[in-house]
């Protein structure tokens, strides 16, 4: 059999198996995870401006060397408020940039897609089976790969983004929703040493400022990699990759 007969071969396999396999559902599986957990960082990221919110106004007296001086809890929290207000709306953005995810995954496995890589599968199996030179058949190659990368980009997305989330993101995310969570409660428990007056309150509220940032830059971090610049990253390489097959020589 002669190489052409070989390709169309190949082609017509290809296209059976990529159209019917059911690639999808390893796509949403991953995805209605991210969601859910971008959804509960959001909702972490609500509480935790709640309960700052609930301790400014409150004023700190204590004395520091030999001078007295009064500190308020609104001044030493406002940055860390206006972070976690910033923090909030990326967890939001991040939601709508999955829900939008979400419908071109299922768009990569529409039933109309998939005929449509069966039948230019089969169309074109058949052009180079008859050894056809004509400019149809390089169109319908052309038009075959276009939809086999529709059909995987997302999958493909979906699943790199999955590897690189339990390799090196999962440990950092879970420690520091963890650790954001703890911080919320003690938050919370602050309110209760307010008329006590300490200035040891202070340093108290320093440390979670330090620790709290820290976290909110990790969450920040995570997220944007695999719910923007990740699928950002395959839509490039999507077009580039349709691109070269439309310059592909006639």
């Amino acid at each position: 059999m002669e190489n052409k007969k070989w390709l169309a071969l190949a082609i017509l396999i290809i296209a059976l198996l990529v159209a019917f396999m059911p690639l999808e559902r390893f796509s949403y599986s991953y995805h209605d995870a991210a969601f859910k957990k971008a959804i509960a960082t959001f909702a972490i990221a609500k509480t935790l401006n709640a309960s700052i919110s609930f301790l400014q106004g409150t004023e700190i007296e204590g004395s520091l060397v030999f001078a007295s001086a009064t500190f308020s809890v609104g001044e030493i929290l406002d940055p860390l408020n206006d972070l976690v207000e910033r923090f909030s709306w990326i967890m939001l953005a991040s939601a709508v940039a999955l829900g939008i995810e979400k419908l071109l995954i299922d768009f990569s496995g529409a039933m109309g897609l998939k005929i449509f890589i069966v039948f230019f599968g089969i169309f074109t199996s058949f052009l180079l089976w008859e050894k056809s030179k004509s400019k149809i058949s390089t169109y319908a190659l052309q038009l075959f790969g276009i939809l086999l990368i529709l059909r995987l980009l997302m999958p493909l997305a979906e699943g790199t983004n999955m590897l690189i989330y339990n390799l090196y993101s999962k440990d950092i995310y879970q420690q520091a929703s963890l650790s954001l969570d703890t911080t919320t409660d003690d938050f919370k428990k602050f309110k209760e040493v307010l008329p006590q007056k300490e200035l040891s309150f202070f340093e108290s509220i320093n440390k979670k400022f330090e620790q709290t940032s820290s976290d909110i830059i990790s969450m920040i971090v995570i997220f944007l990699l695999h719910t923007v610049l990740l699928p950002i990253f395959f839509l490039w390489l999507g077009i580039k990759a349709i691109s070269a097959l439309i310059r592909f020589p006639q």
